[in-house]
């Protein structure tokens, strides 16, 4: 017998964007930028199926001590992720530490959910 329940939520974990990089002859950094496209994949499925709400943990307190330009890289990935995802109609949730530095200032006006599509929420800085 098929179990053809659809869950309400699902959770990612975006991992192998710098091994990806590598292994495709480019810079570390690179990869960040080059996993957003499958996260819109990914949510866009996910809306085909009516599931209601995500969550992508895109990064955490620990990987904030990686080197600064993989830093920047991975914080602009996301900040651009989070503006796409917006304008692609999901109601946006940043959850993380937004009282630390590494916290994206563009995003702290997500810190309350914003819009009324499918539930998106973006762990930032997270512990």
């Amino acid at each position: 017998m098929v179990n053809n329940k659809i869950p309400n939520h699902v959770g990612f974990i975006p991992d192998g964007n710098r091994r990806w990089a590598v292994n495709h002859g480019l810079s570390k950094e690179s990869g960040y930028a080059h996993g957003i496209d499958p996260g819109f994949l990914l949510y866009e499925k996910c809306k085909e199926y009516g599931i209601k709400e995500v969550s992508i943990f895109c990064f955490t307190q620990d990987n904030t001590k990686r080197p600064s330009v993989q830093k920047q890289a991975f914080i602009a990935a996301t900040v651009a992720f989070a503006f796409e995802i917006v304008r692609r109609g999901a109601a946006l949730l940043i959850v993380g530490d937004e009282t630390s530095l590494q916290f994206p200032i563009a995003l702290k006006e997500f810190r309350q959910r914003q819009g009324i599509g499918m539930k998106v929420n973006l762990l930032v800085n997270y512990g």
